[in-house]
């Protein structure tokens, strides 16, 4: 009876590169220099005028969300309490022939 022998390779070798990333924090040189004052007063005046558009989008969410609030508070409030048996068909009573008399 002949014998057969098998050989795997059970090593393998895997090479993972991986992305270098610079962790150190930029240089006086690269940073930015302050806004002027005028450029300042410029951001400060674009969102000024944005915030007074925006109260007014506000307010008029908020009115239509209690408007539909309030409706169903009155929707509820005029229905009545809800019996679960009114809204059960009534079962078939089985049918069964009348006894007549003898």
């Amino acid at each position: 009876m002949p014998q057969s022998t098998f050989t795997l390779p059970l090593e393998r070798k895997i090479e993972v590169q991986r992305p270098v990333v610079d962790l150190v924090a930029p240089s006086q040189a690269e940073a930015v220099a302050a806004p002027t004052q005028e450029q300042a007063d410029a951001v400060e005046n674009v969102f000024a005028d944005q915030t007074e558009e925006r109260n007014t989008l506000i307010d008029a969410i908020n009115v239509a969300a209690v408007g539909m609030l309030l409706h169903d508070v009155v929707k509820d409030t005029l229905a009545g309490p809800a019996n679960d048996e009114e809204d059960e068909q009534p079962k078939a009573k089985p049918q069964n022939p009348d006894p007549s008399p003898d």
